[in-house]
């Protein structure tokens, strides 16, 4: 089942008449550009000053990946713990649950104010944001970890599923 052309051409009116109307109403009842800019002048803005956002952008992306690859890599390690060891799993799981419920609009002022407003920051909100969904896909199926354990495989081949030394 894929996607037709009906649902395309039905998805791009769509798109194109929210635009209008948008565009629409910022005009006819004269709102402030800073209040709610028209999608006219959010299309100039973004072609003048493109080289900019562009710049800008691949920032905000470097922050992201590196801030996901640092979740990626303490998260795993940590499920490997938290799966192995039931005294940890004790100890940290429900802490990690705590963090994953704070909000992180709450988290952000403080990051600002103990990390600067530098790459740490927002690196470290990335990082906050990715880890818990990375830790409890990990620990996710204990079977997982107790078939691996009780066919001798490696932590690292379970992890990447390459499956080269599970039992034939």
């Amino acid at each position: 089942m894929g996607i037709s052309k009906t649902d395309i051409g039905t998805t791009t009116i769509s798109i194109i008449a929210t635009l209008a109307v948008w565009e629409l109403l910022t005009r006819i009842f004269h709102i402030p550009g800073f209040i709610l800019p028209s999608p006219s002048a959010i299309f100039v803005e973004a072609v003048t000053r493109y080289p900019l956002y562009l710049y800008h952008s691949w920032i905000t992306f470097y922050e992201m990946v590196v801030g996901f690859l640092l979740a990626a890599a303490v998260g795993v390690s940590l499920a490997v713990v938290i799966v192995y060891s039931r005294i940890i799993r004790n100890m940290i799981y429900p802490q990690i649950v705590v963090l994953q419920i704070v909000p992180k609009v709450a988290i952000a002022p403080l990051l600002l104010i103990w990390a600067g407003y530098g790459l740490t920051s927002k690196v470290l909100l990335a990082l906050l944001v990715s880890f818990f969904p990375i830790v409890s896909s990990s620990t996710w199926s204990p079977d997982l970890w107790r078939s691996k354990r009780n066919c001798s495989i490696s932590a690292a081949s379970c992890i990447r599923g390459d499956g080269r030394n599970f039992p034939k």
